[in-house]
């Protein structure tokens, strides 16, 4: 049997493009604004140690160990950690040496800002690591934020005790108080700390509540507490919710037919 010539002539059907992700942000971006800052945000990142060692793992086909994160954090907090006992001495050194010390925190300041800033505005950051993990960075990087914030406290007003900067820090970075003003350069260190963590706080609850939002969805409210009945689940037991969930299809099936 000959095909007809309309048959031969037929092309085959395009497949069906995939329903975009409702939950996923569209990668075009409209403000001139925030297009300048997300540009500026993405040459920031090859100045930071970690996303060089990412890009080389991907150089290489691989990618990083979960485990880099942590040892990069860790390494920060004891950096951080050296520079704030040893700042009496930084204090007696050259200027070059304390010009120096002083990046290292207003450094690591950027590098949090950076990120956080990255998940609140740049449209392509849509992946994340679990909330769990989530959680523990958002400590994490608050206490890189918190020592970081000490350690400026503490250079920018010489005489200023050891104890209370740490204490003026973690309420800045908690954003719970303001300082004494000592000097500019201390007002300074107080509005970078008071910013880092303000950014860092916005992104980790943007993150954290938009990824618990997944876990809710909307249905009638379950009623109050009630005593179990031998022989039946209960009316949240996801049991129950199967068991409702087949005889409305079994309903709707019925009332189809």
């Amino acid at each position: 049997m000959i095909p007809s010539v309309a048959k031969r002539s037929a092309k085959p059907a395009k497949p069906a493009e995939p329903a975009p992700n409702p939950r996923l942000r569209r990668p075009e971006e409209h403000d001139a604004t925030v297009k300048f800052v997300v540009a500026c945000i993405d040459y920031y990142r090859w100045v930071i140690p970690y996303e060089w060692c990412a890009a080389g793992a991907r150089r290489r086909g691989g990618k990083l160990p979960q485990s880099f994160i942590a040892l990069y954090a860790a390494a920060w907090l004891g950096i951080l950690t050296l520079v704030f006992v040893f700042v009496p001495d930084i204090a007696n050194a050259r200027l070059l040496f304390r010009i120096i010390f002083a990046g290292l925190p207003i450094w690591c300041i950027s590098e949090v800002m950076r990120w956080w800033l990255s998940v609140l505005l740049n449209r392509h950051h849509n992946l994340f690591a679990s909330l769990e993990r989530n959680l523990i960075y958002v400590f994490v990087n608050l206490a890189e934020v918190f020592l970081a914030g000490a350690v400026l406290l503490r250079m920018a007003s010489p005489g200023h005790p050891a104890r209370r900067a740490l204490f003026d820090s973690f309420f800045l970075s908690t954003q719970l108080n303001t300082a004494r003003q000592a000097s500019l350069l201390h007002d300074a260190a107080q509005v970078l700390t008071v910013s880092a963590s303000l950014v860092l706080l916005a992104g980790g609850l943007a993150v954290l509540i938009g990824g618990k939002a997944s876990y809710y969805y909307e249905d009638e409210h379950e009623g109050p507490w009630v005593l179990p009945v031998p022989g039946q689940p209960m009316p949240w037991s996801d049991e129950a919710k199967a068991i409702a969930k087949a005889k409305a299809h079994k309903k709707r099936l019925t009332t189809t037919l």
